[in-house]
C-alpha cells in the first residue's frame, strides 16, 4: 500500500446543520431538526470496518448511524429513504433499524440500543451487500442484507443539537479488534513505488520548491507566467489538490490542460482551463459558469473523470462541476499574475486533506 488517505465525515454546506471538528472526524448537530451526514470515501467491494463513539446523545433516540448511497437525503436520518440503512439509538427494549422510512426491531438482549459512551462497530461488506453493527463489540447481527450496488458511504443522522459521534475510519488504533476478513477503514491508497507529478513545464519569473509542488512568482509583476505538470492521463479518472497559500490580488487562476496549452493565462486558449480566485471559470478567453471565489489557505479539489468531466471541491465540498469542451491527455496547472503569489499542489504524494471522489485514482501518478 502507497501513500494513504482515510475517509472522515464530509464537509457540509450550511443548510445541513453539522460541526465537523477533529479533522472532520467528529460531528455534532446544529439546530431542531434531522440532519445526516456521510463520509468522504464510499465503496462498492470489499469487507470494511469502522468504529463510532457515541460522544454525546441529547435524548433517547436522537441519533442514527449506518450506511448511504450518494443519493441519500441529507435532510433527513439515515433510513428515512430507500437509499439509506441505519440503527437508531434507543433506551427500549431493542434498538431499531430503519430503511424507507420502516423502522423494525434491531439487536439482542434488553436494550439493544446504543446510547453516550457506546462504541459502534459498523462491518460493512460491500461483496455480499450486507451491513451489521456491534454495540461495545457485542454483535447485534447482520442489519440489513441486499444493499445498493452503488457506493456505499457510512453515515450518521443525528436530531437537534449536541448530540454527535468521533468516527475511527483506521488512522488511528481501533477500540476493539478488526473483525477477521475485514480492512479497518474505508481509505484509498496510491500503488507502492508510484511516480507521482510534479510541476516541471515552468516558465520564467517562477521557482519551484517542495519536491516540485509548490510554485512561487518571485519576478515580474504584471505579467502572466504559468507553471504546469508534463505529466498527463488521458484515460480513468486522477484527483489532486491545490492551496493558495499566498494571494497577492485577484488573478489567481488553477486548472488544467492539454499539451496545446500555449496561451497565458492558461484558459486563454481552448487548450485549458482555470480557475480564479475572484470566482469564474475561464477558457477559450471567456468566462463560463459560477465557481465560489477562493482565499487564501482554500484548498481547491480537482477530480478529473476522462469521460465525462472535472469534478470541483471547495475545502472539501463539491461545487459545479465543468465539462471541457478540449480534448485530452489533461494535465494540472497554475498561472500567476502578481508578485509573491504561491500556490501548492498534491498530486498524491503525501495523504489529502480531503479523499478524493468515487472513481478517481487518488493522485497524479504513474504505477
Amino acid at each position: 500500500m502507497g501513500v494513504t488517505t482515510y475517509a472522515t465525515w464530509r464537509p457540509a454546506a450550511p443548510a445541513q446543520q453539522m460541526t465537523l471538528t477533529n479533522g472532520n472526524l467528529t460531528i455534532v448537530g446544529v439546530g431542531s431538526a434531522w440532519r445526516s451526514g456521510r463520509s468522504t470515501i464510499g465503496v462498492n467491494a470489499g469487507k470494511w470496518y469502522c468504529e463510532l463513539h457515541v460522544d454525546f446523545e441529547a435524548g433517547a433516540s436522537n441519533l442514527f448511524c449506518g450506511v448511504g448511497t450518494e443519493a441519500m437525503a441529507l435532510n433527513g436520518f439515515v433510513g428515512q429513504d430507500v437509499q439509506g440503512w441505519g440503527y437508531q439509538s434507543s433506551v427500549g427494549p431493542t434498538g431499531l433499524k430503519y430503511n424507507g422510512g420502516a423502522g423494525s426491531s434491531y439487536g439482542v438482549g434488553a436494550g439493544a440500543g446504543y446510547a453516550t459512551g457506546s462504541t459502534i462497530g459498523i462491518k460493512l461488506d460491500a461483496d455480499a451487500k450486507t451491513i451489521e453493527c456491534l454495540v461495545n463489540n457485542v454483535s447485534q447481527g447482520v442489519m440489513f442484507t441486499g444493499l445498493s450496488t452503488s457506493p456505499l458511504f457510512i453515515a450518521v443522522g443525528i436530531y437537534g443539537s449536541a448530540s454527535g459521534f468521533t468516527a475511527n475510519f483506521g488512522a488511528t488504533p481501533f477500540t476493539y479488534p478488526i473483525p477477521t476478513g475485514y480492512t479497518g477503514g474505508p481509505y484509498v491508497a496510491s500503488p507502492v513505488g508510484a511516480t507521482f507529478a510534479t510541476l516541471d513545464v515552468v516558465a520564467a519569473n517562477l521557482v519551484i520548491s517542495n519536491s516540485g509542488r509548490t510554485v512561487t512568482k518571485t519576478a515580474a509583476g504584471g505579467v502572466w507566467n504559468s507553471a504546469k505538470t508534463s505529466m498527463r492521463k488521458s484515460v480513468e479518472g486522477w484527483y489532486w489538490e491545490a492551496t493558495a497559500e499566498v494571494l497577492a490580488g485577484s488573478y489567481q487562476f488553477i486548472g488544467g490542460c492539454n499539451p496545446l496549452s500555449s496561451l497565458e493565462p492558461v484558459g486563454q486558449d481552448p487548450n485549458g482551463f482555470s480557475w480564479q480566485n475572484s470566482g469564474r471559470l475561464f477558457t477559450d478567453a471567456g468566462y463560463v459558469g459560477t465557481q465560489p471565489a477562493f482565499v487564501q489557505g482554500d484548498v481547491l479539489g480537482f477530480g478529473f473523470d476522462q469521460s465525462v468531466e472535472y469534478k470541483l471541491f471547495k475545502n472539501g465540498i463539491a461545487v459545479e462541476s465543468y465539462v471541457p469542451s478540449f480534448v485530452g491527455p489533461y494535465g494540472a496547472t497554475a498561472s500567476m499574475w502578481y508578485l509573491n503569489d504561491v500556490v501548492t499542489f498534491n498530486f498524491g504524494s503525501v495523504p489529502f486533506k480531503y479523499a478524493p471522489p468515487f472513481g478517481c485514482n487518488p493522485g497524479l501518478y504513474t504505477p
